[in-house]
C-alpha cells in the first residue's frame, strides 16, 4: 500500500465538493503526508498521514476534521467495516481501534514493534496487518503477516520471515483466498485464510506498492521499477494470480494505489516527483489514460466509494475528489498505454552470440530501444531515431558480454515497454 519515505511539495489545498468535472483539491488542515483513505459510503470518510494524523469527514469531505488517536505515532493505513468500527495502524507496531466513529481511539496489543503498513478486514473481527522492516547496514529486512479473529482484541503472526522483502498491502477476497505484496516484486498468495503464503513473483527489479482484486482470479499491482528511468508498472493477473502481465509508463513516476469499482472501472495513482498522478482505466486495465490531478504533490492512496466518487490523498497534506469518475473530457486526457503494445520480442531467447528484437509501432515516432544489465546499467544502444509505422527488428550482438539475465527497454514518445531476455555460454 503505502512506502515509507519523505518528500517535500507545495501546498495546494481548496475545497469544493458541488457539482464538478475531474478532480479538484480538497482542504485537509495538515501539512503531513498522507499515507491512506478509507470510506464507508460517499460521506462518511477517513484518513491517516503522519505525526499523530486521522482525519474525518461525514460530508464527502466538504469539510475534514482532525481526531484524537494516542499520541506519538505515524500512522500508515486506515480500514473501517461500518461508520463506526474501524482501525488505524503504522510505525512501531502501533495498531488502535474505535467503536465510535473516532470520537475514541484505544490502544491494541500488536504483538510487533515492526512497521504496520496496511491493514484489510473482511467484518468487525476478521482482519489482517502486513508489513515488517526495512533492510539497512546492519539487520536484514523482516516480512510480517498478523491475523485477528476478535476485532483486534488479539493479533497472531501468520508470516513472519527474516531476510525477506517488506509488504506494503494485503487483501483477502473471502476467508480463504488472500494476497500481499511488497518490495523486490514480491506477490505473496494464500488459499488457506494466511496459515501459509505461497510467492506468485518476485523479482529484485520492482518494488510494489498497492494490490486489488475485483475476484477471486481478477488483480491488480501497481508500483515502480527500480532500474534504467524508475518507470511506474501496473501487473494484473486473470488467473488467480498464475500470471501476471505488466505495463508501463512514463519515467520517473511511481504508483502508490489502485482502487477499481468493478472488473472494468479503475484508477491508479502516484506522483512523477513533480506533479500528482491518476491513471484511469476503463476496460479492466487494457488500456489506461492520464487524468488531470490538479495538484503537483505525490499521491499515495485512492478509494472510490461507487463507480464516481472517489479520493485520493498524499505529501503536503492532498486530498483530492472527484464526483464523476475523474473524467474532465477527451481532449484533457492523455494518450493510452497498453499491455504488450509493440509486440516486443527477441528470438531466439536464451541466445549464445546474437538475437534479434522486434517490435511493431502503431505511429511515426521518435524510438530508443537501449539494453541493460541486471544491475540496471546501460551497456547498449540499439535505436535511437525517428522512425515509421509499421514492424521494425534489429539484431544484438552480445558475444562481448558474459552469460547471464538482460534487459531490452523500448520507448516511443508516448510509452515504453521493457523485456527480459538471457545469454548463455
Amino acid at each position: 500500500m503505502k512506502t515509507l519515505v519523505i518528500f517535500l511539495g507545495a501546498l495546494f489545498l481548496f475545497s469544493n465538493v458541488s457539482a464538478q468535472v475531474g478532480w479538484n483539491p480538497q482542504v485537509s488542515g495538515t501539512d503531513e503526508l498522507l499515507t491512506d483513505v478509507n470510506f464507508t459510503d460517499e460521506n462518511n470518510g477517513y484518513i491517516t498521514g503522519w505525526t499523530n494524523t486521522i482525519l474525518h469527514t461525514t460530508d464527502g469531505g466538504g469539510n475534514w476534521g482532525p481526531q484524537s488517536p494516542p499520541p506519538n505515532a505515524a500512522y500508515q493505513a486506515i480500514f473501517f467495516t461500518d461508520a463506526q468500527t474501524g482501525w488505524a495502524a503504522g510505525v512501531g507496531g502501533k495498531i488502535i481501534h474505535t467503536s465510535d466513529g473516532g470520537n475514541s481511539w484505544d490502544s491494541q496489543v500488536s504483538g510487533t514493534q515492526l512497521f504496520i503498513l496496511d491493514l484489510f478486514f473482511l467484518d468487525s473481527n476478521k482482519g489482517w496487518s502486513c508489513g515488517g522492516r526495512y533492510e539497512d547496514l546492519t539487520v536484514g529486512a523482516i516480512q510480517e503477516i498478523r491475523h485477528t479473529t476478535d476485532a483486534g482484541v488479539t493479533w497472531n503472526p501468520q508470516q513472519r520471515v527474516p531476510d525477506q522483502p517488506i509488504l506494503h498491502s494485503i487483501t483477502f477476497i473471502d476467508d480463504s483466498i488472500g494476497y500481499a505484496v511488497g518490495e523486490k516484486g514480491t506477490v505473496l498468495k494464500s488459499i488457506d485464510g494466511g496459515v501459509t503464503w505461497v510467492i506468485q513473483m518476485s523479482d529484485d527489479l520492482y518494488n510494489l506498492y498497492d494490490v486489488f482484486f475485483v475476484d477471486n482470479m481478477t488483480g491488480w499491482v501497481v508500483g515502480q521499477d527500480l532500474s534504467f528511468d524508475h518507470f511506474a508498472v501496473i501487473f494484473k493477473t486473470d488467473d488467480g494470480g498464475a500470471n501476471w502481465n505488466m505495463q508501463t509508463f512514463g519515467a520517473d513516476e511511481k504508483l502508490q494505489g489502485v482502487w477499481f469499482a468493478d472488473g472494468s472501472l479503475g484508477w491508479a495513482v502516484g506522483g512523477s516527483g513533480s506533479s500528482g498522478i491518476v491513471m484511469h482505466s476503463d476496460n479492466g486495465g487494457t488500456t489506461w489514460t492520464y487524468q488531470e490531478a490538479n495538484t503537483p504533490n505525490s499521491l499515495t492512496s485512492v478509494f472510490f466509494a461507487d463507480k464516481i466518487n472517489g479520493w485520493a490523498v498524499g505529501y503536503e497534506g492532498t486530498i483530492i475528489y472527484t464526483n464523476n469518475g475523474g473524467i474532465v473530457g477527451t481532449d484533457e486526457i492523455t494518450p493510452s498505454h497498453s499491455s504488450n503494445a509493440f509486440n516486443l520480442r527477441n528470438y531466439p531467447n536464451p541466445f549464445h552470440d546474437a538475437t534479434t528484437i522486434t517490435y511493431e509501432l502503431p505511429e511515426n515516432t521518435t524510438v530508443s530501444l537501449r539494453i541493460y544489465n541486471n544491475l540496471g546499467s546501460q551497456i547498449d544502444i540499439l535505436v535511437n531515431e525517428p522512425q515509421g509505422k509499421g514492424q521494425h527488428q534489429v539484431t544484438w550482438n552480445s558475444a562481448d558480454v558474459p552469460s547471464g539475465i538482460y534487459f531490452y527497454r523500448l520507448v516511443t514518445d508516448r510509452q515504453g515497454e521493457i523485456k527480459k531476455m538471457t545469454v548463455i555460454r
